[in-house]
């Protein structure tokens, strides 16, 4: 095992200008694949800040896009991300997918994530990136330069080598992936297809009140101001695209949830971004007074319904559920949850379990040991799944 210094520089281009970001775009169009990084910022904003893309094609082409010249057009990059006959592979793509829907408004596609593949052919629960370039590569990562401040310019000739290194192990990765998933595609593409959802990454300033953690059940004039509160904080924090906490903190707004009319007053002390507190003051004196009308709209939290199960059916799921993973080289962790094996034992039908790959997987059998048709035999030490004889 090794880590892998030797990186060569003359082998890149970084690019900063129109003309050679057109001239590289147009080299990727031959691939038909692109393997892709970003490195970016996000902590003094709300969108995060894209400071590099890193670039590698099937052919070769190495590069670093530097977005950050005013004068460049990512245009032609685009072009790439949204061609239909290039498959975008990334690893753990969330974070890079967001940023990309928040620039362009859309979902790059096709997409190939090497985290969740990996799961799928069975590289474990935890297919991290730094786990596979150790067990896929037999390499060791350089990691000195990850928190690096992107944004600074110019940027040395550690950081364009650990910014480039990840494509390059990407790259390899995907390759090996590609072999053992070749009787697993279908599966990949039913996990893509969650990642390639518009909804995934789209902010939901309606929701914006769960991320502040409160005791339940709350009464309604609490739940009113709060959820009104967090809202106008999501849009103030879109607009100026600054973080929420740079508005006003969590616990703030849960305190001005327990304001009465009598202390309203005590709005005009809050610790407000000053950015905004000429605004949020009347706004919140006004959003506690409505609190206290008859007849207010508050959401509530769903409770989930308690499910009946048996703790020994679930135990028997549980085994089942390691056997076949085994059995198949899939990661557990990605066949079910916990929660879903309790909704399984508990009679529910519409789960994830129960259909695609992960009911030819372990769902089918599940049911069938449900239903007492199969059961668990103990055979040369090795618990086997087999048939109830009627």
């Amino acid at each position: 095992m090794h880590i892998m210094n030797e990186i060569d520089l003359s082998n890149h281009i970084y690019i900063t200008s129109q003309n050679s970001l057109e001239e590289y775009c147009q080299k990727v169009k031959q691939s038909s694949y692109i393997c892709l990084d970003t490195e970016f910022i996000r902590e003094n904003t709300y969108y995060p800040i894209l400071c590099l893309i890193q670039c590698l094609d099937e052919k070769g082409n190495l590069a670093i896009i530097d977005p950050l010249p005013e004068n460049l057009d990512l245009d032609p990059f685009k072009d790439i991300l949204f061609d239909l006959n290039i498959t975008k592979v990334f690893h753990a793509c969330r974070q890079d997918i967001e940023i990309f829907y928040n620039i362009f408004g859309k979902v790059p596609t096709p997409l190939f994530d090497t985290q969740v593949s990996a799961m799928v052919c069975g590289y474990g629960d935890c297919a991290g990136y730094e786990t596979l370039v150790r067990t896929m590569l037999k390499r060791r990562l350089d990691k000195s330069s990850r928190f690096s401040d992107w944004s600074q310019r110019p940027l040395n000739k550690k950081q364009i080598k650990y910014a480039l290194a990840d494509v390059i192990h990407l790259k390899d990765i995907y390759e090996k992936l590609l072999k053992d998933a070749k009787k697993r595609c279908s599966w990949i593409k039913e996990e893509m297809d969650l990642l390639t959802n518009d909804l995934t990454y789209k902010v939901d300033i309606d929701s914006a009140w769960q991320r502040i953690k409160v005791r339940q059940p709350a009464p309604d004039q609490f739940m009113y101001v709060l959820q009104k509160i967090a809202k106008w904080r999501e849009e103030q924090a879109i607009n100026e695209n600054i973080p929420r906490q740079f508005i006003i903190r969590d616990d703030v707004i849960a305190k001005l949830a327990t304001v009465d009319l009598n202390q309203i007053d005590y709005v005009n002390h809050i610790n407000v971004s000053h950015r905004v507190k000429t605004a949020f003051i009347p706004f919140a004196k006004q959003i506690i007074k409505e609190s206290y009308e008859p007849k207010i709209k508050v959401i509530r939290p769903k409770t989930p319904k308690q499910l009946k199960f048996s703790k020994d059916c679930l135990e028997m799921m549980k085994l089942l559920l390691k056997i076949k993973a085994t059995k198949h080289r899939v990661a557990e962790r990605l066949i079910a949850s916990s929660d879903t094996l309790k909704k399984l034992c508990a009679g529910k039908k519409d789960i994830s379990v129960l259909q695609g790959w992960r009911k030819e997987v372990f769902g089918d059998d599940a049911v069938r040991m449900l239903n007492n048709q199969v059961g668990l035999q103990l055979n040369r030490r090795k618990i086997e799944v087999v048939d109830i004889e009627k």
